[in-house]
């Protein structure tokens, strides 16, 4: 991919996955879609794309948005904790990451997407 700004060219998609390549962040350890859902409420399961940083988790509703936008949430991951999914509907794809204040529920698609 040539430039850069954040955007997708045609050679920023792994055909073998058919996921796009964002490069809104610099030092990106992960992205691509997980479900997502809030712990300790009923809301439910949400798609969303996931970047994540050595320092940030960035949410966004899709790989399309830049992680600098204003509708983008972010949380620090400073003194979070990733623990593996526990109780109903967990699974191998599944994980909890918990912040100072709230915790997440964390899907991927695949075992590939979780390790």
């Amino acid at each position: 991919g040539g430039g850069g700004g954040g955007g997708t060219d045609a050679d920023d998609v792994d055909t073998s996955t058919g996921t796009t390549a964002v490069r809104a962040v610099s030092g990106t350890l992960f992205q691509g879609y997980l479900r997502k859902q809030r712990k300790g409420s009923r809301n439910l399961w949400k798609k969303r794309w996931i970047v994540m940083t050595d320092e940030q988790l960035h949410f966004l509703k899709d790989h399309t948005d830049r992680a600098s936008s204003s509708a983008a949430k972010h949380r620090s991951l400073r003194f979070a904790q990733v623990k593996p999914a526990m109780g109903a509907g967990a699974n191998k794809c599944t994980f909890d990451i918990v912040f100072h204040t709230e915790a997440f529920s964390f899907e991927a698609a695949s075992e590939a997407y979780a390790a």
